[in-house]
């Protein structure tokens, strides 16, 4: 009981960022979305999600999410405000919270990777088995790495 009010405090809490990181935004935002693959339904790359986003079995679109996206298998997606986990891999542009998973991936992370195996061309800490940060201290790392 305590882990689901921590689930959902952090999703309306995230959900709250969703107004002040994109105002301009032309796509719509709801609070709740499921997706089947990434692009199924075509809501997923069209609506943004203010809160939870919810794979079954895969994560992802186009649309941001700010709050948590989590899924039975994997996550796929462009903009993450928040966390994304999956138990297989995450794939992301970019992050701004914490992106966990056995192997995570992403383009921009401004937070934590937090996986067995790390993939970022910027990132600000990794923690996990293997590390690649291309614009890290050292771009290759065991157990961390990290850039001012």
């Amino acid at each position: 009981m305590k882990n689901l009010f921590i689930f959902i405090f952090f999703a309306v809490s995230f959900s709250l960022l969703a107004d002040q990181a994109t105002n301009d935004e032309v796509n719509s935002w709801d609070f709740f979305g499921v997706v089947f693959a990434p692009g199924v339904p075509s809501s997923s790359n069209e609506t943004n999600i203010g809160g939870i986003r919810v794979g079954l079995p895969v994560a992802g679109g186009d649309a941001k999410v700010a709050g948590v996206e989590f899924a039975a298998a994997a996550c796929w997606s462009s903009q993450v405000i928040g966390i994304q986990t999956a138990p297989l891999f995450c794939v992301a542009d970019e992050v701004l919270g914490l992106q966990a998973s056995p192997v995570a991936v992403a383009d921009k992370v401004d937070g934590l990777q937090f996986a067995l195996v790390n993939i970022a061309d910027s990132a600000v800490f990794q923690l996990g088995l293997f590390n690649y940060m291309k614009d890290g201290i050292l771009p290759y790392t065991i157990l961390f790495n990290f850039k001012f």
